[in-house]
């Protein structure tokens, strides 16, 4: 019964939406619809197993609707993952991240616990999908994008901090490259804010397909956090306030914790005066190493010196559909993980 009613749903929207907009333009609906590849079976890295996967390109005109029409009903798309997985999804209104990229979110019709979390800079997208079925991201991997069916057992793969630091060569240390980070998001609200400064390195912004499609990967971050906060009835929202490249890729989690902490090592000095400038409450350092998620400092009691604890160490590819950012700041907080 409960299929039929969303089946119905579906038909509706359908109706609804046509007699809104013409034929040409309901032929571009298909946010995903032109497949470049065979169905590749199960893969896995170390951070993620995927069920299978597939290349595809992605409607631009689909895009385009969803960023300037002003009408809901208008914020339609189709999402044709698999040749037996497709959805009609409906988003709200778009939000400004930073001067090129926005971000949206919205639902599955006919899935009212689904959620969808899309993040677009030019043609160049990052998408989680959680529906009743399973979980589906879409990514583009340098080279084009493809939808991936995520394996329903995942391990987060959470390090702790070990107390151990070997000082980086000095010869890395060379100057950063900033990135103006400018942000739409409502100031003042009722809400408390995080401000957010990522650092990434060279390595993890070219694995990710160079910088706009790490910026991607960034925004759909702060969406899925604030709207797990949200979820949570947490009272916070996070916002980028500033980016930072370096070349500098350290050896393991814990040394690049122990980087980007200490303040007279050598290691990333300079980014402490832009945290104090900028009124950063947390420095996110994005990596390219895959063996773990995440890594931060838990807040055991709250002093003073609760700023020593506001750094974390991130895997650039786990801020999609690991929602690594939200666990990591929740650390920082004082939340425990909880392994069950």
């Amino acid at each position: 019964m409960e299929k039929k009613i969303a089946y119905l749903l579906i038909l509706l929207s359908i109706f609804l939406l046509s007699s809104c907009i013409g034929r040409q333009e309901m032929e571009d609906l298909a946010l995903l619809e032109v497949y470049r590849g065979d169905v590749v079976e199960q893969k896995s890295s170390n951070l993620i197993t995927s069920i299978r996967s597939r290349a595809m390109e992605i409607n631009p005109a689909a895009l385009t609707r969803l960023m300037e029409t002003e009408r809901d009903l208008e914020r339609i798309v189709e999402l044709n993952l698999f040749p037996n997985v497709q959805y009609i999804a409906m988003f709200e209104e778009p939000e400004w991240r930073t001067a090129n990229g926005y971000t949206l979110k919205g639902k599955i019709v006919g899935e009212p616990t689904s959620g969808i979390y899309l993040a677009v800079n030019g043609e160049m997208i990052v998408m989680n999908i959680l529906s009743d079925s399973g979980e589906y991201m879409v990514e583009y991997n340098g080279a084009y994008h493809e939808v991936i069916q995520l394996s329903e057992n995942k391990d987060f793969h959470v390090g702790s901090a070990e107390k151990v630091y070997k000082n980086l060569d000095d010869t890395q240390n060379d100057a950063m490259i900033y990135h103006s980070a400018e942000t739409n998001l409502p100031l003042g609200t009722e809400k408390s804010t995080i401000d957010l400064f990522f650092v990434f390195s060279t390595e993890a912004k070219d694995a990710a397909g160079g910088l706009d499609n790490l910026q991607n990967y960034i925004n759909l971050a702060i969406l899925q956090t604030n709207q797990s906060f949200e979820n949570s009835m947490i009272n916070l929202e996070v916002q980028l306030i500033l980016m930072g490249e370096t070349p500098i890729e350290p050896e393991n989690y814990s040394e690049a914790l122990y980087c980007i902490t200490e303040k007279e090592d050598g290691c990333l000095d300079e980014v402490h005066g832009y945290r104090d400038q900028y009124y950063a409450d947390v420095i996110v350092y994005l990596i390219n190493d895959d063996s773990y998620c995440g890594l931060s400092w838990l807040m055991s009691t709250h002093n003073d010196y609760a700023e020593q604890n506001g750094f974390t160490v991130v895997n650039w590819r786990c801020l999609s559909s690991q929602f690594a950012l939200a666990r990591e700041l929740g650390k920082i907080m004082g939340a425990q993980t909880d392994h069950e």
